[in-house]
C-alpha cells in the first residue's frame, strides 16, 4: 500500500489531536505508534490511535482500509470528539463559579460584575456554594468593581459555608475598606485597613499589598486633595506598622508621575522621611533595572539625581555601574565617558571589569569628545523638563 505527501500530512495531523486529546483527559498515548510511523506502517499506526481515541471517546469504530479520504474522515472525527469531550468536562466541572480558582479567574475576566453576582445569587439559591479560596477571588473582584451588592452576597455565602474563615478573614473588612477606596473614600479606607491589621496582624501582608496595588493604580489619575489625604494615610499607616512599602509605593507613584509638582514632592518625601529612604535604598537594584529596561533613561537619571540629592551613597554607585554598562551594551561611547567623569567628580570606583572595557572602549574608537551630562554638575543638579 503506498501513500502520497498529503496522507502523511493528515495521518501526522490526527496523531497530534489523538495525543493532545489524551492529554486532555489525563491519559497517556503510547509510544508505539511512533515506531509504526517510523517503519512505514502508517495502516498500522492509525489503527492504533484510532482505537485508542474509540476507547477514549466511547466509540466503536475501525476502518478497513487507509487512504487520504478515510484519514480526513478520521482526523475530523477525532476533532469532533475532543469537542464534545470538552463541552462535557465543562458541565461535568461546573465551570463559572463552581469551578477551580483558576477557572474562575478566567471566567471573571471576561464577565461584568452584574452577571458575576446574577450567577451568585444562583449558587446561593440552590446551595451550591463556591469554594473558600474562590469566594476570596469574588470579593477582590466586587470590591476593585465598586459592587456593593455583589461583595455583601459574598459575604453571606461566606458565612454560611465557612463562618470560621469568615471570622479568620476579620469579617472580608479588607475587601470593604478596597470598596471605599474605588468609591473615592480614600481616608474611610485607609482607617479601615488600618483597624483590619491591628485585629488580625496575620493579614497584614496581604493588606499591605493590596494597598501598595490600590495607590499605583489611583495616584497617577486623582486630584492633589486626594493626593495629600493618601500621603497622610499613608505616612500614618508606614510609621504605625513599621511597613515602608505603602509610603514607598506612593512615594514612586510620585516620582513617576507626568506633573513636575508631584516630581519634586517625591524628592522632599525621601529628603524627610528616614525610614522611607532606607526602604527605597533596598528597592533602587529593582527601580532602576525596570528604567533600563525600558530604555527610560530620563527618569533614571532624575533617580540618579535624587539619591545624590539625599546622600544615599550606595545607591549612586549602583546606578551609576548600572548606566555605564547599559550604554557600554547599546554602544554609546558618549555615554560611558559621561558616567566615568560623574564617578570621577563624587568619588565612586567602577568595577575592574568595567574599567578594562572602558579603556577598551576609548581605544578602539579613539574619542576626542569631551561630553559632559547635566548631572555631573553636583550638588546643584536640576533635571531639565
Amino acid at each position: 500500500m503506498t501513500y502520497c505527501l498529503s496522507d502523511l500530512f493528515c495521518f501526522y495531523e490526527a496523531f497530534l489531536y489523538c495525543f493532545i486529546f489524551a492529554r486532555k483527559l489525563r491519559t497517556s498515548v503510547n509510544i508505539s505508534p511512533m515506531g509504526y510511523f517510523a517503519m512505514g506502517r502508517m495502516d498500522m499506526m492509525m489503527k492504533f490511535l484510532l482505537n485508542r481515541s474509540c476507547l477514549v471517546c466511547g466509540s466503536s469504530f475501525l476502518a478497513p482500509q487507509w487512504h487520504h479520504s478515510t484519514a480526513v474522515v478520521h482526523r475530523d472525527m477525532l476533532i469532533t470528539c475532543m469537542a464534545t469531550k470538552d463541552n462535557k468536562l465543562l458541565k461535568e466541572k461546573k465551570l463559572h463559579l463552581l469551578g477551580t480558582s483558576s477557572d474562575v479567574m478566567h471566567y471573571l475576566k471576561m464577565t461584568k460584575p452584574d452577571q458575576v453576582y446574577d450567577k451568585l445569587i444562583e449558587c446561593k439559591v440552590t446551595q451550591s456554594y463556591p469554594e473558600v479560596e474562590v469566594l476570596h477571588l469574588l470579593a477582590n473582584f466586587f470590591s476593585i468593581g465598586g459592587h456593593v451588592k455583589g461583595l455583601e452576597a459574598v459575604k453571606s455565602i461566606c458565612q454560611i459555608k465557612c463562618l470560621k474563615e469568615f471570622k479568620r478573614s476579620s469579617n472580608f473588612a479588607h475587601y470593604t475598606a478596597q470598596l471605599f477606596w474605588q468609591k473615592g473614600n480614600f481616608k474611610k479606607a485607609m482607617d479601615e485597613f488600618t483597624n483590619v491589621t491591628k485585629r488580625l496582624p496575620s493579614l497584614r501582608p496581604e493588606v499591605s499589598k493590596m494597598i501598595r496595588n490600590l495607590i499605583k493604580t489611583s495616584v497617577p489619575i486623582i486630584s492633589r486633595a486626594s493626593v495629600k489625604v493618601i500621603y497622610d494615610s499613608s505616612l500614618q499607616y508606614s510609621v504605625q506598622n513599621d511597613d515602608y512599602s505603602v509610603l514607598g509605593a506612593f512615594w514612586l507613584s510620585l516620582f513617576t508621575s507626568h506633573w513636575h509638582e508631584d516630581q519634586q514632592t517625591s524628592v522632599q518625601l525621601l529628603l524627610t522621611h528616614k525610614g522611607l529612604q532606607e526602604h527605597i535604598e533596598m528597592q533602587i537594584p529593582q527601580i532602576s533595572k525596570t528604567f533600563l529596561t525600558r530604555h527610560n533613561i530620563a527618569d533614571y537619571q532624575r533617580l540618579l539625581e535624587c539619591v545624590l540629592q539625599c546622600n544615599m551613597e550606595n545607591s549612586s554607585a549602583h546606578l551609576l555601574r548600572a548606566l555605564f554598562d547599559y550604554y557600554y551594551k547599546v554602544g554609546y561611547v558618549k555615554g560611558c565617558i559621561a558616567v566615568v567623569k560623574c564617578c570621577d567628580a563624587i568619588d565612586v570606583k567602577l568595577a575592574m571589569d568595567q574599567l578594562y572595557k572602558y579603556n577598551t572602549l576609548i581605544g578602539a574608537t579613539r574619542a576626542k569628545s569631551n561630553p559632559v551630562l547635566s548631572m555631573v554638575k553636583q550638588l546643584d543638579i536640576k533635571y531639565k523638563f
